[in-house]
């Protein structure tokens, strides 16, 4: 799966897999810093503007957003069950059950690649003078195959 395409699923442009399922998207929502994290890397967009987008579609009668569960093993236990299904979870909740399909990495050196992407809060420097911290390990959206 490509970044385009995981993009497209996520924010409702594209219904069906390249394979031809109708997609699923599953996002969990615990906690909130992975969900923001996944939608900058993914659409470099802040989830603010990304739960606004889904609020017009959504009230519009246009689209549906995301299936929304309470943690990673939700989405999992979906994806496993589900041809079709699409979720992220962080790299550690990945399960023979299901596989990742595209891995989101942090651009090196500070996180945004030299440039400054919306609703990142590391593209500013820390007031300490601190460096910054490594972030967490990358989030891959995943499906499973049968």
């Amino acid at each position: 799966m490509t970044r385009e395409e995981a993009g497209r699923i996520f924010l409702g442009r594209q219904k069906r897999l390249a394979s031809g399922l109708v997609a699923l998207a599953v996002e969990p929502t615990q906690p909130d810093q992975d969900r923001a994290r996944f939608y900058r890397l993914l659409v470099a967009l802040p989830l603010p503007q990304v739960r606004s987008y889904w609020a017009q579609l959504y009230f519009s009668g246009q689209a549906q957003p995301p299936r929304q569960v309470s943690n990673g093993e939700e989405v999992v236990e979906i994806v496993s069950a589900n041809r079709g299904a699409v979720g992220f979870v962080e790299r550690a909740r990945v399960t023979p059950r299901v596989r990742a399909v595209l891995t989101l990495e942090d651009p090196p050196g500070d996180g945004a690649g030299g440039k400054q992407l919306p609703g990142d809060p590391r593209a500013h420097a820390p007031l300490d003078g601190e460096p910054r911290e490594r972030s967490e390990p990358a989030v891959p959206p995943f499906r499973m195959e049968r």
